[in-house]
């Protein structure tokens, strides 16, 4: 890799968009921000430069160095390199080839048609290939979902960990945190939303300053009939690439959260049931009866106990606009289960609840089951059909609910939502565009990025438009509270952020942010560490909001092993009060919580 910088004098022209978008820009789901180096731009990015510069220069076998002030326009067309990245990339089915750098027959055609020289695409080919660090010996690219910390672990242990520092004396409890973990080489195009959920446990005692370790996987049906079978049977979203055999098991993988409630540890996938953990072993247990599909987001009251939850594609067919709203008393029976109409089918990961509301986001992450008959995807940005938030109070009918307006926008998860007057106010992590998803033709939307936004909704305005209001200057996600103050109004927040880089799908920072003062404090790990989402712990139970600790995993990448480290959640910048070491990595995954013990 290169270590100057380069500074090329651009003389007037309009500065090419993918050197300030990352590793040729529209690969921003695999690359790394570009700082303005070669370094950060990477080796094969300037190979794709230079082969273009050459080529316009007359100079077709060796190319053209990029040297310190060179002049961009003595290359022809000026805008050549935007459209490179930003029309390749997008319009056409990068990495798709036989062989390394190479791309498919189509794609080849295509872009030769459209002027690009076959060298100049096979750079790109092999930039995209080489920045997902994913290509197998037989030149076929993998799953970046299946690959880094993202590839799942094949194995159940149970360690004694290394303890360095002092766990804190109230901290005598488990942490659980559920992620995807597919046992066998998945069929199909996998997604990390469709994998087999597997627990790690960390339980801790501080009387000992002791810590252990143990992971299993959740034990769905659908695990079951796999490991008896000994390979991969489920495919991907709505059953696609399923063997036959399994048309009626339930495909729930229980992968994504994991809640304590009434006595309960219960691993959560929206659009199944919950499913009940043995909180000592991880082993024994199987799905409860709610009376049908369940959130991975259900919401916990801290002043009456009951959880409040919802269920998107309610009722037996799939990819409907039918929500189901419920609730569980803090004795774990279910009181309420009603059934209403979206405005149409949109993938709701999330909702909001205060102490009166309930909120019901209605994101154009649309599904469409003729789309998908037609071989187009299922679920899919479709900004067009618009955005809404139904309203409604928490004891009312659903019969009551009132739609408000927004700009399109995407939320997978919100930090909290509380009551102020007339208002209520909503903090979470908003898209302009849904990632990770396609658009409706099967093309690729632009990258999205969430902020940490605020949505407020007055219940007495002559308007019904939800005023929505950036407060966060960085690409961040995974937001968590005190959750003692959940659904009330409420001053710190914690969250996964990155700094320095654009990677989707793993974060490098923790952020607080204190909503009364606006000042921030962020925790960055080292080059190629990465963090889980923060977990808060209480102090005490009487502590004020915010004094306590703050639970965080990571991966350091050059041992490949994990840590989870526990701060002051008031300085997490400084120095943790403990850390417990793994002899191995713990896979990136989704969500976790906190048990007392």
């Amino acid at each position: 890799m290169f270590e100057r910088p380069v500074d090329v004098d651009f003389a007037g022209l309009p500065r090419p968009r993918f050197l300030e978008h990352g590793a040729f820009g529209v690969f921003h789901r695999f690359g790394e921000t570009v700082e303005g180096t070669r370094a950060d731009i990477g080796e094969d990015c300037v190979l794709v430069l230079e082969v273009a510069i050459g080529r316009h220069r007359g100079d077709a076998e060796s190319g053209g160095e990029i040297a310190q002030g060179d002049a961009v326009d003595s290359v022809g067309r000026e805008f050549f390199f935007r459209d490179v990245a930003e029309a390749f990339a997008e319009g056409f089915d990068i990495g798709g080839g036989e062989n390394l750098g190479h791309c498919n027959s189509t794609t080849f055609q295509a872009a030769t048609l459209g002027g690009l020289q076959p060298s100049i695409i096979y750079a790109i080919n092999l930039q995209c290939k080489k920045t997902t660090e994913d290509v197998m010996a037989d030149g076929q690219t993998v799953n970046p979902h299946l690959s880094g910390n993202l590839a799942p672990i094949l194995s159940e242990d149970d360690f004694d960990l290394t303890v360095e520092g002092q766990i804190p004396a109230n901290m005598h409890g488990a942490y659980y945190r559920n992620g995807p973990n597919p046992q066998f080489e998945p069929r199909g195009q996998y997604h990390a939303f469709v994998g087999d959920g597997m627990i790690h446990g960390f339980f801790l005692d501080p009387d000992s300053n002791t810590a252990r370790y143990r992971n299993r996987w959740v034990r769905t049906p659908r695990w079951q009939t796999e490991h008896t079978a000994g390979r991969a049977l489920f495919g991907g979203f709505g059953g696609r690439d399923s063997d036959p055999s399994v048309a009626n098991i339930h495909s729930g993988g229980a992968n994504t959260n994991i809640v304590w409630h009434a006595g309960k540890l219960m691993a959560l996938q929206e659009q199944s049931e919950p499913f009940a953990l043995d909180p000592r072993n991880l082993e024994d247990g199987g799905f409860m009866n709610t009376g049908g599909k369940f959130t991975a987001h259900p919401k916990i009251d801290p002043e009456t106990g009951e959880m409040v939850w919802f269920a998107y594609s309610a009722g037996p067919q799939p990819l409907t606009n039918l929500i189901d709203y419920g609730v569980t008393d803090k004795a774990g029976n279910v009181t309420r289960r009603d059934r209403f109409e979206a405005p149409y089918a949109s993938m709701m990961h999330d909702f909001m609840v205060t102490r009166n509301y309930v909120l019901f986001p209605i994101l154009p992450l649309s599904m469409d089951m003729g789309r998908a008959m037609k071989g187009m995807p299922p679920i899919a940005w479709e900004p067009g059909k618009g955005a809404f938030v139904g309203v409604m109070k928490r004891n009312a009918s659903v019969d009551t609910i009132h739609w408000f307006e927004m700009d399109p926008n995407y939320v997978f998860h919100p930090m909290n939502a509380w009551e102020e007057g007339s208002k209520i106010h909503c903090e979470l992590m908003e898209y302009d565009t849904a990632p990770l998803f396609p658009m409706a033709d099967g093309s690729r939307p632009r990258h999205a990025e969430a902020f940490l936004t605020r949505w407020t909704i007055d219940m007495d305005a002559p308007t019904n438009r939800v005023k929505q209001e950036k407060l966060d200057d960085l690409y961040s996600e995974f937001p968590r509270l005190d959750e003692r103050f959940a659904g009330l109004p409420y001053r710190h927040g914690w969250y996964v952020a990155n700094v320095g880089h654009r990677n989707p799908l793993i974060f490098n920072s923790i952020a607080h942010v204190d909503l009364k003062t606006g000042k921030r404090t962020v925790m960055t790990v080292g080059p190629g560490d990465s963090v889980g989402e923060p977990i808060f712990v209480p102090r005490s139970a009487a502590a004020p909001e915010g004094d306590g600790h703050l639970i965080v995993l990571v991966h350091r990448a050059a041992t490949n092993t994990s840590e989870l480290m526990i701060l002051n959640a008031q300085d997490i910048a400084g120095k943790p009060e403990a850390v417990l070491k793994l002899p191995r990595r713990v896979p990136a995954g989704f969500h976790g919580n906190w048990a007392a013990a």
